[in-house]
């Protein structure tokens, strides 16, 4: 069972697009460990909204810590998550 009383610090790594929209290349954000990943995408749709507009599904790419997560991946303390929006 995941430990959502934790914290974790994830680092979150922008594109040069996507850095033009959240305002930085590189961001510190501190959420639960054990964060399913797919829970941090609704939060970050949340926060950014006009990413979700710009870009339909299927047009971003994520990675955490070099690779593509599954829809059961969980956050874990030092993970680099990397956001890339797919050229039209």
């Amino acid at each position: 069972m995941n430990d959502l009383s934790k914290s974790c610090k994830i680092t979150i790594q922008y594109d040069r697009e996507l850095s033009q929209i959240v305002g930085r290349r590189v961001e510190i954000n501190v959420v639960s460990e054990g964060l399913p990943f797919v829970m941090f995408l609704n939060f970050f749709f949340k926060t950014y909204p006009e990413i979700e507009r710009k870009f339909p599904p299927g047009a971003l790419a994520f990675l955490i810590n070099g690779v593509a997560p599954l829809n059961d991946t969980v956050l874990k303390d030092g993970d680099k998550i990397a956001f890339a929006a797919y050229s039209k």
